[in-house]
């Protein structure tokens, strides 16, 4: 999604544009857009307030939320608009013999519970998803999400004897790092640096993962890539 080039908005439109790259075009902006169309009345004020005096908007497309968008203003004779999905980082929690299953189909698709298509809907291609293991409290690896989420509930995944696999909603992913499990990290030694786990007891960490599925933090993803990475280094 861009900006309309100054060709294609009548002359009122037009100034407002070309005002507005001069007035950033030394600066490098990031802010939260909104695309909306004056339907009435016009600008009040100096540019750089960008108020409308008693004006009316209203949307042209779709809504979009701060993390999904970046709008880049740069110097005046390179000046470049782009309106971009910031990609996200999630950890799933799941057991060994999952993350067992899921190597042995080598790490191509990742799949959320019945319960959890809500949560599903909101991961996208290039999210990174990391894996943390119950049983023996470890990360073991992660993947990059490269597909559209799909319904399917043929059997991949352990589960009750003459049930349906339990993980339906599914993405297909490829493999950024995956370590073996003599090698995974143990979260244990991440708990006290990571974000997430803050906001529960010290002593409770475990807490933090409960349930299949939660977004981190940019500074929890790259402490976790790190440590990975690291321990798939070790292991070489």
């Amino acid at each position: 999604m861009r900006l309309p080039a100054l060709a294609d908005v009548d002359t009122a439109d037009g100034g407002l544009l070309g005002q507005l790259a001069e007035n950033l075009a030394d600066d490098v902006v990031y802010v939260a857009l909104v695309v909306a169309e004056v339907v009435q009345e016009g600008l009040q004020g100096r540019v750089g307030d960008l108020e409308l005096g008693g004006s009316e908007i209203e949307p042209v497309g779709d809504l979009v939320g701060p993390d999904e968008v970046q709008f880049v203003v740069g110097h005046r004779a390179h000046t470049v608009t782009r309106l971009s999905r910031v990609s996200k980082t999630w950890v799933l929690t799941g057991s060994l013999e999952n993350f067992r299953a899921t190597r042995e189909h080598g790490f191509t698709v990742i799949g959320a519970k019945e319960g959890r298509r809500g949560m599903a809907e909101q991961i996208e291609p290039g999210d990174r998803i990391a894996f943390y293991l119950t049983g023996v409290q470890a990360f073991g690896g992660m993947v990059r999400v490269t597909g559209e989420m799909y319904e399917d509930r043929a059997k991949i995944w352990p589960g009750k004897p003459g049930k349906v696999d339990p993980y339906p909603w599914r993405f297909e992913t490829e493999p950024e790092v995956v370590l073996e499990e003599d090698a995974f990290v143990p979260a244990v030694e991440l708990a006290p640096e990571l974000e997430h786990v803050r906001k529960w007891p010290a002593e409770h960490w475990q807490l933090a993962f409960q349930g299949q599925l939660r977004t981190v933090s940019d500074a929890d993803a790259e402490l976790l890539e790190r440590r990975i990475r690291a321990g798939a280094r070790a292991a070489a």
